[in-house]
């Protein structure tokens, strides 16, 4: 699936075996990055996956809190002197019952993120996380209380974290000067984009290696040199 997306999406890009400027280099290079993450969020749109500790969140506590509840609400139920008493009582063993179902389901997720040790494992980590769409992977809690909502705003916050006070210095604008290459960097050029030897340092990588900013990972460049031939 991503294949043909991302073939149907280079189909549209104007590729030149040479690019004489750096403006045409970069649009190229904006152009085939917006192909690859269009097309890998459109072959794997992101799921709500059911709770994962639905049915499995149980213990012998809760067993038998939940026998007591349902003790209590039989004698709720019944008409006499001490129903009111008795409503009171089911209705503080009810707020029992939900606190202890509720700490018992984290202290269950808690144990699972950490003896994640293997690929699936975190993959399930990583639905988990799907469920609401402001807290990816990747997103970390900020001192205001929100969390980081894209990789630009993650890493302001790392940077503000690890180097307070720090702050990017404003540059005045000023023109590119044009730069002619010689035969001697076009040479230099092929040499080291040649492509077997982009293909080798692409095969390299591990696969599921983080994203950067430009939101692709090594896996979907495996895939792009398929697509493209």
């Amino acid at each position: 699936m991503y294949r043909a997306w991302l073939k149907s999406k280079l189909e549209n890009i104007v590729h030149q075996d040479r690019y004489l400027s750096v403006e045409s280099l970069e649009k190229a290079n904006k152009e085939v990055t917006s192909a690859i993450v269009e097309a890998y969020k459109l072959s794997c749109p992101l799921t709500n996956p059911k709770p994962m500790y639905k049915d499995s969140a149980w213990s012998d506590e809760l067993e038998k809190k939940k026998k007591m509840l349902r003790k209590a609400w039989n004698k709720a139920g019944k008409k006499g002197a001490d129903q009111q008493k008795n409503r009171d009582i089911h209705r503080a063993l009810l707020k029992d019952y939900n606190d202890a179902q509720k700490r018992f389901k984290e202290k269950c997720r808690r144990k699972f993120y950490e003896e994640a040790d293997s690929i699936p494992a975190y993959a399930r980590v990583h639905k988990i996380l799907a469920k609401d769409p402001t807290v990816q992977v990747g997103s970390l809690l900020k001192p205001d209380g929100k969390y980081t909502e894209n990789s630009k705003d993650t890493v302001e916050h790392l940077l503000e974290t690890h180097f307070p006070g720090c702050r990017r210095p404003i540059q005045e604008p000023s023109e590119r000067p044009t730069v002619t290459p010689n035969r001697n960097d076009w040479k230099f050029a092929e040499r080291m984009t040649k492509r077997g030897k982009v293909k080798y340092a692409i095969h390299k990588f591990h696969s599921f290696k983080s994203a950067g900013l430009d939101e692709i990972f090594p896996a979907l460049l495996g895939r792009y040199r398929a697509a493209s031939g």
